[in-house]
């Protein structure tokens, strides 16, 4: 059976989302703002509707949870998704297919009951979800999220990194120790930063990175998009001829 307990929020009940989430920016607002170029939303916007699953990396306000509300409105509307979030609702969807959960809230005192992430995702399987935005990874549950895409479900979720370098020793590392075969069940990583431009700070995509893995090969990072700080500009081959 699906959970069905106190602590657990869903969207239709739940009235506490931030205001400035109830209207997400749009991937159109994103290119406008300069936080991606066109080739490399086209790129995303592939990448989604096959199903590819992802990670985006960044600091704290780096705009991560806005680029994924942004892609995430190019997942087809026949799907269906389940987002978790840890206490407060700030993943915002159009699709009339879409649940959003809730664990660890404030309000839960009895820590003996408290469900947390690892439930969620299995609720959602349960759920026959067929795409699973988990708001904010920090540890165990990327095992869960890896072994989910491994099984045809689709996953997007965001990480406290400031490059795909960076995501990848600390995901293979304690405590989450995710071997390089299971790194590699995610198609790509986007990592974000809040950069200075015309003395104004502002949020850019600096990298995406595609991830493979072959047994002859090993795990492969391949650095399709840069940002170039001086042109203000991302320089990418995503869509290139070759």
């Amino acid at each position: 059976e699906s959970l069905n307990a106190e602590n657990l929020t869903e969207q239709d009940s739940h009235p506490g989302y931030k205001k400035k989430q109830l209207h997400p920016k749009t991937p159109i607002e994103l290119l406008t703002n300069k936080t991606f170029n066109i080739d490399l939303m086209a790129y995303l916007w592939l990448c989604v509707e096959h199903g590819k699953s992802g990670i985006i990396a960044g600091g704290t306000y780096d705009g991560k949870t806005t680029t994924m509300n942004a892609i995430g409105m190019f997942i087809p509307s026949t799907k269906y998704i389940v987002s978790i979030e840890d206490s407060y609702n700030e993943i915002k969807l159009p699709q009339k297919n879409w649940i959003s959960q809730t664990f660890g809230s404030e309000n839960d005192s009895d820590s003996d009951n408290q469900i947390d992430g690892i439930d969620l995702i299995e609720d959602a399987l349960r759920k026959s979800a067929t795409h699973i935005i988990y708001g904010e990874m920090f540890g165990q549950e990327m095992q869960n999220l890896a072994q989910t895409i491994r099984t045809g479900h689709t996953v997007y979720t965001t990480f406290h990194a400031n490059s795909a370098k960076m995501v990848h020793n600390r995901v293979t590392s304690d405590p989450i120790e995710l071997s390089d075969d299971e790194f590699a069940a995610f198609d790509f990583i986007i990592t974000q930063d809040t950069i200075e431009q015309n003395g104004k700070q502002t949020r850019r995509c600096i990298s995406v990175d595609e991830i493979t893995h072959s047994v002859n090969e090993g795990l492969q990072m391949n650095t399709t998009a840069t940002y170039n700080n001086k042109t203000d500009t991302i320089e990418s081959s995503i869509l290139s001829d070759e």
